[in-house]
């Protein structure tokens, strides 16, 4: 029998520092592991490449990722 170690459970939360807007730059390049610099500028090529369609896209994370101050609490 093989001891198997899961690794724990990742999750995007919108970091309280390293923010340059909203956070949603800086929760994806945590959750992926890369820099956020890359992140940020991937994003902003894809709003010019695809007319706009990112910046609904990046709204909507926005409202849907949790900051990690409050990802725990609940009300």
């Amino acid at each position: 029998m093989t001891n198997t170690m899961q690794s724990p459970a990742k999750f995007l939360r919108r970091p309280a520092g390293g923010r340059m807007l909203a956070g949603v730059c800086a929760s994806w390049a945590k959750y992926l592991g890369i820099d956020v610099a890359v992140v940020r500028i991937a994003v902003v090529v894809a709003t010019f490449v695809f007319v706009g369609v990112t910046i609904p896209v990046y709204a909507a994370a926005w409202i849907l990722t949790p900051d990690e101050d409050t990802a725990g609490q609940t009300s």
